[in-house]
């Protein structure tokens, strides 16, 4: 659950940068996200945690899989601050301690 929150921002960062990029470019010589290999290395990232999560589903019960979910969403929170650069709020953070309290108490 960690490994798909940070590929994704991976990605986004990649679509960040291109658009900066390309708002300098005539727009037949603009670059596709597609073109860029840092943008597959994310997608990789992304498909090498689902297995995992699939993986995990396998060997534990779903009551138990399912709410450490919640972690996906903290994560993201925590590096997209950090890498894009934008702001948590006092309600978000409200709901990230909720999501983990939650979380704990079905798994405990």
């Amino acid at each position: 659950n960690i490994v798909i929150p940070l590929s994704i921002n991976f990605q986004r960062s990649v679509h960040e940068r291109l658009k900066k990029y390309n708002s300098q470019l005539a727009e037949d010589q603009q670059m596709h996200y597609t073109s860029d290999a840092w943008w597959w290395v994310g997608l990789l990232g992304i498909l090498t945690g689902e297995f995992g999560n699939f993986v995990a589903y396998s060997f534990a019960p779903t009551i138990c899989v399912a709410p450490l979910g919640g972690v996906t969403v903290l994560v993201n929170a925590v590096v997209a601050h950090f890498v894009m650069k934008e702001t948590i709020r006092v309600r978000d953070m409200v709901g990230y301690i909720l999501a983990i309290g939650g979380g704990f108490l079905i798994v405990w």
